[in-house]
């Protein structure tokens, strides 16, 4: 019996050798990069406050005040490629007041130069300004977007991607083996900038910038 014992053991000893896995050999590295993109669109917010003697009231204060809003919009010939509102919001049942948000969306003004086009933006803002105190409401901008900022999101992903892989492929070669596979792919930043002080990335009408950082790990052998 001793001999069969001792081969038991043998064979449960190699069969847990063949079970450990062998270390993958990986390649870390990170890429970034930033697209400069010229902004499409100017973008406000604004909010409403209703109180009237009951929240009924002041409800139907704020459903009836799109219609309103949009009078005075088109009284000023202000054309709008947006115009949105939220539902009513009952801020508390301790109080009559409700309030009435939404998002308003303007064109870039254009213009012959820059400068025709800074004047015309501000214009644009003097308008909106003047907008929000002939509805009582409250705004909040102007913010300058884009339109599809998707596509250029995927555009400025792409090429922190492809940064990234020159870096382990330069490792790679000095460490003298061969990358084959993708492990793992992490977007660690994804942003349009919106510091106004920082004067290499701050937003303007001449260029917004998209800004992407993603890290890589990669399978490598010899």
């Amino acid at each position: 019996m001793r001999p069969i014992w001792i081969g038991f053991v043998a064979v449960m000893f190699s069969s847990t050798g063949l079970a450990q896995e062998v270390p993958l050999s990986t390649i870390t590295s990170t890429g970034e990069a930033s697209e400069n993109v010229n902004p499409t669109h100017i973008e406000f917010q604004f909010s409403v406050l209703f109180e009237e003697n009951s929240l009924v009231g002041s409800t139907g204060k704020a459903i009836a005040f799109p219609d309103t809003f949009r009078e005075l919009i088109e009284k000023r010939n202000l054309d709008e490629s947006q115009l949105t509102f939220r539902s009513p919001y009952v801020d508390s049942v301790n109080s009559s007041e409700v309030t009435l948000r939404g998002t308003m969306r303007f064109p870039l003004p254009g213009g012959t130069d820059l400068e025709e086009q800074i004047l015309k933006y501000a214009a644009l803002c003097d308008a909106v300004a003047a907008l929000g105190k002939a509805a009582q409401a409250s705004i909040e901008g102007p913010k300058l977007i884009v339109k599809d900022a998707d596509l250029f999101e995927q555009e400025t992903l792409k090429r922190a991607t492809e940064n990234a892989l020159y870096k382990a492929d330069a490792i790679a070669q000095i460490l003298n083996t061969q990358i084959y596979e993708v492990k793992s792919v992490e977007v660690q930043e994804l942003i349009w900038h919106t510091d106004t002080n920082n004067t290499d990335t701050a937003p303007g009408i001449d260029r917004l910038t998209c800004s992407a950082k993603v890290s890589l790990t990669y399978l490598h052998q010899p």
